[in-house]
């Protein structure tokens, strides 16, 4: 009597449709993750002790108002007076200056 013989194993043949999901799929957590990354921990990177921010400073911007798309107007507090600052194209202009009781 024969012994029935075992076939050796065949590999399932690739499908490169599955590969292209799958690489598809990966490239696109690794974008999401960037963004991630850039959106949320970047800003709060900035906030800590070896910042290369200087907060202690004399001089710190209160508020910022855009007007235009290149004409902003900011308000500064610079030792203990404010600042109104106008800024445009190729201009900074102060225009306006109060003591900080006329500010409260």
């Amino acid at each position: 009597m024969m012994e029935p013989t075992t076939l050796p194993a065949v590999a399932a043949p690739i499908s490169f449709g599955w590969l292209f999901v799958k690489m598809v799929g990966v490239l696109g957590l690794l974008v999401l993750s960037l963004l991630f990354i850039g959106k949320w921990f970047l800003p709060r990177l900035g906030k800590g002790r070896f910042s290369l921010r200087q907060e202690k400073g004399r001089i710190s911007v209160i508020e910022r108002f855009p007007l235009e798309q290149r004409k902003t107007l900011y308000l500064l507090k610079v030792a203990q007076k404010y600042l109104l600052v106008g800024t445009g194209d190729h201009s900074v202009q102060l225009l306006g200056e109060f003591e900080k009781n006329e500010m409260e």
